[in-house]
């Protein structure tokens, strides 16, 4: 035609698939710095949750510790109630046998109320008097004991 050499197809097709790599290539480098960016932001948000999770499992063993600490002193504060408060219902018991042993009661086995079962002035039932063994009333005083230091521990949970 005008002395120009055509430029044959193949060089269009060749320039086509080359601007095309590089295109494909431009958006993989891009895809790959989104990747690695997002990548890294993971492994900051791990990070930063097994950091919180430790703060809260540390938190969470203290205040389990500091409970368990309470409960131990207040148990001990129960249990020392309760020593003493048996303690002044065994006296008492044997400061009854003993008069009761000076005023020529029953045996020293056994204790005689003077009242009823039913509070002061007793019941025509029991009106005269009830017996019954030192051993048994022993166990009323220990229990007694135990129950009013339940008793006092419940009223403070209210």
């Amino acid at each position: 035609m005008w002395g120009l050499n055509p430029i044959p197809i193949s060089w269009y097709v060749s320039a086509a698939l080359a601007v095309m790599v590089t295109i494909t290539t431009a958006g993989w480098v891009h895809t790959n710095n989104v990747l690695q960016r997002e990548r890294a932001y993971h492994q900051q948000f791990e990070q930063r949750v097994k950091d919180a999770q430790a703060e809260a499992n540390q938190k969470a063993e203290q205040k389990r510790k500091e409970l368990e600490e309470k409960a131990r002193r207040e148990a001990e504060q129960a249990d020392k109630r309760y020593d003493d408060l048996y303690s002044k219902y065994r006296a008492n018991l044997l400061r009854y046998q003993a008069s009761q042993r000076s005023s020529g009661g029953p045996s020293d086995r056994y204790l005689q109320a003077t009242e009823g079962g039913n509070g002061p002035g007793g019941s025509p039932e029991l009106s005269e008097g009830l017996i019954i063994s030192v051993h048994d009333a022993e166990i009323c005083a220990v229990n007694t004991a135990r129950l009013q230091v339940v008793r006092d521990w419940a009223i403070k949970l209210e």
